[in-house]
C-alpha cells in the first residue's frame, strides 16, 4: 500500500516513467530467457536442415554415380557375354583353323603352308589372341570366295595382315600366291593363370 501511495504521489511524467521502466524490464526479461534461447535452437534448427540438405545432395550425387557405373557394369557384361558366344574356347582353336583350311579349300585354294602360332594377349581386352599364319596359292577370286566363307564361321575369325604375289601372269586369271595372317580369340577371364599355351601345330593339312 505505501508503494501504492508514493506512485499516486509522483507526478504524471514520473508516473509514465515508471510504467515505461516496467515494459523494458519485461522486454529485456523476455528476450534474455525465452527470446534469446528460441533464437538459438532456431539457428541450431537450421545450421541441421543446412548439413541434411547438403547430405541429401550428396547422396542424390552419389546415386547418380552409382547407377551410371552399374549401367557400365551390364553394358560390359552384356559385351563379354556376346563374346562368350562367338569366341571359341581354348579346346575349340585346332578345330577352327581346320575349319579355316576346309575353307580354304572349298573356296578353291591351294594350302601351301599352315602354321598356328603362339597365342598373344591383349592386357586392356578381355581376349587373347590366337594367330594362324598360312600361304595359299590361287586367284583372286577364289580368295574373295575364302574371305566369304571366312566372314561367315560361327566363330570370330578375322583376315589380318596378307601379302599378296603374282606367281603366273600368263594365266587367266593370274595365279597368286597369298601369305597371310588369320586370327581368331578366346575370351580370358580377369584372374585367369596362367594363360592357355601355345597350339600345337597339327602341320600341313
Amino acid at each position: 500500500m505505501a508503494l501504492m501511495d508514493d506512485f499516486k504521489r509522483l507526478p504524471l511524467w514520473g508516473q509514465l516513467g515508471v510504467f515505461v521502466l516496467a515494459d523494458v524490464l519485461l522486454v529485456a526479461l523476455f528476450y534474455f530467457f525465452y527470446y534469446q534461447g528460441t533464437v538459438e535452437q532456431i539457428e541450431a534448427r537450421q545450421r541441421e536442415l543446412s548439413q541434411l540438405r547438403t547430405k541429401i545432395e550428396e547422396g542424390e550425387v552419389a546415386q547418380r554415380k552409382f547407377q551410371l557405373l552399374q549401367a557400365e557394369i551390364e553394358r560390359y557384361t552384356n559385351r563379354i557375354e556376346q563374346l562368350k558366344k562367338i569366341l571359341p574356347s581354348v579346346l575349340e582353336i585346332q578345330t577352327v583353323f581346320s575349319e579355316v583350311s576346309n575353307r580354304a579349300k572349298e573356296a578353291g585354294l591351294q594350302m601351301t603352308s599352315f602354321k598356328p602360332q603362339a597365342p598373344e594377349d591383349r592386357p586392356t581386352q578381355p581376349y587373347q589372341v590366337h594367330p594362324l599364319n598360312i600361304v595359299v596359292m590361287g586367284d583372286y577370286h577364289s580368295f574373295g570366295r575364302f574371305a566369304e566363307r571366312v566372314a561367315a564361321m560361327d566363330r570370330l575369325v578375322n583376315i589380318g595382315d596378307f601379302k599378296i604375289e603374282v606367281k603366273d601372269v600368263n594365266r587367266r586369271p593370274p595365279l597368286l600366291q597369298v601369305d597371310m595372317r588369320v586370327e581368331t580369340y578366346t575370351y580370358v577371364e580377369p584372374a585367369e593363370t596362367p594363360r592357355p599355351t601355345a597350339v600345337r601345330p597339327v602341320g600341313r593339312p
